[in-house]
Formats: C-alpha cells, sequence, structure tokens
C-alpha cells in the first residue's frame, strides 16, 4: 500500500473563519467527494481539501 494513499483532510471553516477538520486520513478522490457533496448542500460554511496535516491528527476521523 502506498503511504501516500490516504493523506488527505476535509477542512470546514466557518463564517468566523474557524477552521475544523471533519475528515482526515482520506485519498484525494475520497476527500473530493465529501468537499463537493458538502458544498451542494448551500451552507455558509466553505469546505476545502489539503495534504494532511500533523495540526490535524489528532482529530482525525474518517467517515466517508
Amino acid at each position: 500500500m502506498n503511504t501516500n494513499q490516504h493523506a488527505w483532510t476535509v477542512v470546514r471553516t466557518d463564517d468566523n473563519g474557524l477552521e475544523y477538520a471533519m475528515a482526515a486520513s482520506l485519498t484525494e478522490n475520497e476527500a473530493r467527494l465529501l468537499v463537493e457533496r458538502m458544498t451542494a448542500l448551500g451552507h455558509k460554511q466553505s469546505y476545502d481539501m489539503r495534504p494532511q496535516s500533523p495540526k490535524y491528527v489528532d482529530n482525525s476521523t474518517r467517515s466517508v
């Protein structure tokens, strides 16, 4: 297994600029699909995907 296969985090940014890691250790495709799904809901928050960062590791959940 390629160690970079699960190396993406999906981050939600609320209207106050606070960030929350929604899901971590995702493949690039899983992260992209989650961002698209959440963005399509039309919430005020914004969603983006980032390469895995130690900043978010303790808050990681794998839920797609």
